[in-house]
């Protein structure tokens, strides 16, 4: 080999190889119509070899290298090489050429084409790009992982090790001072007929070094995460990894998304994600020990930038939804339209800061914007921290109270409020919400503020759900087709109807309050009103009421 790589030039036109491989013991391969061309010029060396194989293995080979190693070195020792290795294969039968090389992956066929660029330097791998084009792959990567079978597979593949100066033993690192990987346009379409769109995905490594941390960076776009998630039980990756892809699910595209982080996990010192996202979802996660629940949500869009002491938010999604059944017994909340524009400030271990710039959102003719902020403690018996939030309301479908009210709700509260309010509309509604809210609902003024106001149309009221005659009807007439407002004031609710019917009777200027919503069994609800109609009206509302036992049923006979 010395002797060969020292002649000045070499070349052999039109030749025949036969290739005889002892120790796989397979039959000799003959590359028919070789052309190969050797120039040696002191300590570069230029190579390129055509050849033709068997029609069964593909088609012409199209390889070129040069390399340099330094003056006085051993010219075939390749370990001191530094250069480039090109090969083109068109056509190729992957299974067909498995007899006679080794593949790092388990391949059983495949057929395509293949252009790959390779850097080495002192047998180090400096980098490598592969445009590839294969289709009908049938591969397994790794011993316990179902096989991989793909109806095409394409894009360009490269990979870039950092070499550090003065390192020049010859020894390979394999990426242990850095690298980088880099997927173009890549697609993946599988035979059952899932596929990975056109994508590009980039991630680096560096590893610690004069006392910092090493640092990883990701960067995706275009990229299906639903998609890659379905090809994830074909792929080398985790048990934990392949857990959490099961616990949430993910789906959506991240549209331009990058991710940094320093450290290795668990121990992350710092990170930063910042990118676009387009129709993401994660499904919610209850509590486990040592991992507070978190909510899910679908369909969210927008812009994310965030580290781990701040952030900001911008989404603007269509038929969106968040899931949160550790928060609500109804844990699906559907939005046609949700766009909120937020940020927050993380003091580690002591407090967390959410300033909602805007939010606006739609449920059919139910609409709403809310701004504000939240302050909360992370140190244990500090409470929930302390709001500030103002707000509008319109069109809220009073019957559907149940769905928005939290778990955490006094059960006598919330059988009251679903079970009283059982129609109409809130319209024109403002919410104020200010306070520590530990204390909520702010019995006092100097506790806190919580005011909910808005007119309300085509109302239902039922004063006592849950009483009932033996006949199964309400223990008091329902008061229907209220026109007049609603308003909780801390934990006082009144509601006044201007006009409204009960059994009939028409009622005015009517007044309803529960002054405390807080005292449970003892719930005080207090009626003042005017009413005009025929008396047998009366007498019959008073007949359907406890009235009439409280009054000895003298009534019973009255007539008007």
């Amino acid at each position: 080999a010395d002797w060969l790589l020292r002649q000045r030039e070499i070349v052999i036109r039109d030749g025949r190889v036969d290739w005889v491989d002892e120790l796989r013991g397979t039959p000799p391969l003959a590359l028919q119509g070789v052309t190969l061309a050797l120039l040696n010029r002191w300590g570069a060396h230029h190579v390129a070899l055509t050849a033709t194989p068997p029609a069964r293995l593909g088609g012409p080979i199209d390889i070129r290298a040069r390399f340099r190693h330094r003056f006085g070195q051993q010219p075939s020792d390749v370990t001191r090489w530094k250069g480039e290795l090109y090969a083109d294969l068109r056509d190729v039968d992957l299974g067909a050429w498995k007899r006679f090389v080794d593949y790092p992956i388990q391949l059983e066929r495949g057929r395509g084409s293949l252009r790959t660029w390779i850097n080495v330097d002192q047998a180090r791998l400096a980098g490598f790009t592969a445009d590839l084009a294969l289709a009908g792959v049938n591969a397994r990567l790794g011993p316990d992982i179902a096989p991989l079978q793909l109806a095409r597979v394409s894009g360009r593949l490269s990979a870039r090790e950092t070499l550090l100066p003065g390192k020049v033993d010859g020894k390979p690192t394999f990426g242990a001072n850095g690298h980088a990987l880099r997927l173009d346009n890549f697609t993946v379409v599988a035979r059952d007929g899932r596929a990975l769109p056109p994508a590009t995905l980039e991630q680096t490594w560096r590893p610690a070094a004069n006392g910092k941390p090493e640092h990883g960076t990701l960067r995706a776009q275009g990229l299906d995460i639903g998609a890659l998630a379905a090809l994830a039980q074909y792929l080398p990756i985790s048990p934990v990894q392949r857990g959490l892809l099961a616990d949430y699910a993910p789906r959506g595209v991240l549209q331009d998304v990058g991710v940094e982080w320093d450290g290795r996990y668990p121990g992350v010192t710092g990170w930063r994600i910042r990118g676009d996202v387009a129709g993401l979802a994660l499904k919610a996660q209850a509590a486990r020990p040592g991992r507070a629940a978190t909510p899910g949500f679908e369909n969210l869009s927008g812009r994310i930038d965030a580290n781990e002491r701040a952030g900001s938010v911008k989404l603007d999604s269509q038929q969106f939804a968040l899931n949160m059944p550790a928060w609500f017994a109804a844990p699906r909340m559907s939005f046609d339209r949700f766009a909120l524009d937020a940020r927050w400030q993380f003091d580690a271990g002591r407090q967390l800061q959410v300033d909602v710039e805007d939010l606006d959102f739609a449920q059919g003719a139910f609409t709403g914007s809310v701004s504000g902020r939240h302050v909360m403690p992370l140190t244990p018996g500090h409470g929930p921290g302390t709001a500030d939030f103002t707000g509008n309301l319109d069109g809220f479908p009073i019957d559907r109270i149940g769905t928005f009210l939290p778990l955490a709700t006094p059960h006598g509260l919330h059988d009251w409020l679903v079970g009283a309010l059982q129609g109409g509309q809130l319209h024109d509604t403002t919410l104020r919400l200010r306070g520590d809210l530990a204390q909520f609902p702010f019995k006092t003024l100097d506790t806190g503020e919580f005011r909910v106001a808005g007119r309300l149309a085509g109302a239902r009221l039922e004063y006592a759900p849950g009483h009932r005659h033996p006949d199964g009807t309400p223990l008091w007439p329902l008061a229907e087709a209220i026109d007049g407002r609603i308003v909780f004031d801390r934990a006082r609710m009144e509601i006044t109807g201007k006009s409204l019917r009960t059994l009939g009777v028409a009622l005015s200027n009517v007044k309803a309050v529960i002054p405390d919503l807080g005292a449970h069994d003892k719930m005080m609800l207090e009626i003042d009103g005017a009413g005009a109609g025929p008396l047998q009206e009366f007498l019959r509302y008073v007949a359907a009421t406890p009235v009439l036992g409280w009054i000895g049923h003298f009534t019973e006979d009255t007539q008007g």
